[in-house]
């Protein structure tokens, strides 16, 4: 169980990775191509000055452009705190990842002066100077980089853009939609490593929250943490006012993001933070302002994603960008309506065994019902009865519900994931008119983006008022 919040994706469960394309999409014009680049800053040339000081030969030049983007100043933030006024607890990391590390700490002086704080700085690269830094360290970290592997220097660079991104991103919700996410303080700069500092807040993560209500076997904790009074266990219409709440909370934020033009890409678990009875987004380094004319942090060849979380393109609709994070959203409910998936070892299999059956759920509950030679004879049953009947086709949602009741009388174990395990799942999604049900979810879910609902649409559908992106339920 993973001990704080997953701040920037480098707790256990891992970060985003990041998936290429060789050749150019067909659906992507060639125009498009420089709309956004991963980075904020892609020049690394030496500056004459810099190269100077730099050895003679090649290598003279390769040591004056590491120099040259170690001095570089990048993200300029509005945001910034003094660094003798911050503390960072090494003892206390909080996550270790691929591009980042996160550290506990505090404020020690100015307005902000005893608030708690979590800071991240990138993995493996050390920083730029700062003026803090002697030659002597700066020579120092420029080894360093220069002693890494391809592999290593190249993540380096990702984990130096991916902050980059994450600053950028940061500054431009706390600008806009602020409720959306974490309270970000800013930048510091301590002997010349680079570090992003939000106030420490919130009662964990839910995928915490989702391992505690997996130990307990019960979803009380989480209907607790989000505000949700009176649930009971077992009551399938308490289970749909939990998923409703959740689900509204969910996209309430991904609208905030959206009005704001900001594709977040990496919506999982891990990155929603429980605060004060709702969910707030951590972790924008995978973001993208889509939006925006540069499309900061867009690339159209490279795409950090989840796979266990992300949808069937992977790469992001440059004209449906908004739906990704929906699609996110909808993987989430499929596993908090599924008890056997809160654990997450056996969403990871369900997200493999969802993958092979090509990203629909439909397929996935049929070969699901298939292992199970009694399941299988019943379904054949039942359609060829439905045949006789002269119905044009099964009514697979009702019957998902009775072969699922079927399953409880013949292995009636709720541990293993079966139809019987989410039997109150697939009753929530049978109801009609009931907010998150088959018909939003699989709209949620759909293969194309263009056949998914918007995020407006699916809050009116749970009947809730469009208001300032800034609100929440």
């Amino acid at each position: 169980v993973p001990t704080g919040p997953l701040w920037g994706g480098v707790g256990r469960g891992g970060g985003a990775g990041v998936a290429s394309l060789r050749r150019l999409p067909q659906r992507v014009s060639a125009g498009r191509r420089t709309g956004g680049a991963l980075g904020l800053r892609g020049d690394s040339e030496a500056s004459p000055e810099v190269e100077e000081k730099g050895k003679a030969g090649v290598l003279g030049k390769v040591l004056g452009s590491i120099k040259n983007v170690l001095l570089r100043g990048g993200h300029k933030t509005s945001r910034e705190i003094d660094a003798e006024h911050l503390f960072i607890d090494r003892d206390d990391l909080i996550g270790d990842g691929t591009y980042g590390e996160v550290y506990g700490g505090a404020i020690t002086g100015g307005e902000l002066a005893g608030t708690k704080v979590v800071c991240k700085r990138a993995k493996d690269w050390e920083g730029r100077g700062d003026g803090s830094m002697t030659e002597e360290e700066l020579e120092a970290r420029i080894d360093h980089f220069q002693q890494l592997s391809t592999g290593d220097r190249e993540n380096a660079e990702l984990a130096y853009r991916y902050l980059e991104i994450e600053a950028f991103m940061n500054d431009l919700v706390m600008n806009t939609c602020p409720d959306a996410a974490a309270p970000y303080l800013g930048v510091s700069m301590v002997r010349g490593v680079r570090w992003l500092v939000w106030e420490h807040v919130g009662e964990g993560t839910l995928e915490e929250k989702l391992v505690e209500c997996d130990i307990k076997g019960s979803l009380a904790p989480l209907a607790e943490a989000i505000g949700v009074r009176g649930f009971e266990d077992g009551s399938v219409a308490q289970l749909s006012r939990l998923v409703n709440r959740l689900a509204a909370m969910l996209l309430r934020c991904c609208h905030d993001l959206e009005v704001s033009g900001i594709a977040h890409r990496d919506v999982k678990p891990y990155n929603l933070l429980l605060r004060d009875g709702r969910l707030v987004m951590i972790d924008f380094g995978s973001a993208a302002a889509m939006g925006d004319e540069q499309r900061t942090g867009y690339d159209w060849h490279k795409s950090p994603c989840d796979p266990r979380y992300a949808p069937p393109e992977q790469f992001i609709d440059e004209v449906e960008w908004a739906k990704y994070d929906l699609y996110c959203v909808g993987l989430i409910l499929v596993r908090v309506l599924f008890p056997p998936l809160w654990c997450g070892e056996h969403f990871d299999e369900f997200a493999d065994s969802f993958h092979q059956a090509q990203y629909d759920l439909d397929t996935w509950l049929r070969r699901l019902i298939s292992e199970d030679n009694e399941l299988s004879r019943q379904l054949r049953k039942d359609a060829q009865e439905s045949r006789q009947r002269g119905d044009a086709e099964l009514e697979m949602d009702s019957e998902y519900v009775a072969l699922a009741e079927e399953s409880c009388v013949l292995h009636p174990d709720a541990r293993r994931l079966n139809m019987c395990s989410i039997k109150e799942g697939l009753e929530v999604l049978n109801l009609k008119d009931a907010g998150i049900c088959w018909a939003t979810l699989r709209s949620m879910i759909a293969l194309e983006p263009a056949s998914r609902l918007s995020t407006k649409k699916i809050l009116q559908i749970l009947e809730l008022d469009d208001k300032e992106p800034t609100s929440h339920v």
